[in-house]
């Protein structure tokens, strides 16, 4: 099972994808980059996505730590993010615990769209912080994507 933070363009999943990752991407001049090879330069104004790849039992779960990429011992000194993120089919809902948000340009950073594979029953519509949206829907595939969120990532996406 598995997060993926991700561009507002959608990605196709390779069979890199499987066990319990998140991986970091920003889309820059059409290109998929993973975020740590950017090192920090120019990621703050692109608002991330997240793709929840489902495993056999409904349930995907990840974390994401991200700093500036620059600095030293931004652990010790505590300026970064750290957030965990757990889908439980029981619930059919997205939990985002912010455990350390000391990275002051988190507050730039907007969690723009949900991309959900593999629901064994897909929703007509979805509710996000109390609002209904209509997901774009794949039925075939399984796959459900929820866009123009602009939720604040720091916040835990809402």
């Amino acid at each position: 099972n598995s997060l993926i933070i991700y561009p507002l363009h959608p990605i196709p999943i390779t069979n890199n994808v499987d066990g319990n990752e998140l991986l970091p991407l920003i889309q820059r001049r059409q290109q998929i980059i993973e975020i740590r090879e950017l090192q920090g330069v120019g990621v703050i104004e692109n608002p991330f996505g997240l793709i929840i790849v489902l495993n056999s039992n409904g349930n995907a779960e990840g974390d994401l730590f991200y700093d500036d990429g620059e600095s030293i011992d931004t652990i010790g000194s505590k300026t970064y993010f750290f957030a965990t993120y757990k889908w439980s089919m029981n619930d059919r809902q997205l939990f985002i615990n912010v455990i350390e948000n000391n990275y002051g340009h988190m507050v730039n950073l907007t969690l723009n769209s949900l991309m959900i594979y593999g629901l064994d029953r897909i929703p007509i519509t979805t509710n996000v912080d109390g609002n209904e949206l209509l997901p774009l829907i794949q039925r075939r595939q399984q796959i459900i994507e929820i866009r123009e969120l602009q939720d604040n990532i720091s916040d835990g996406g809402g």
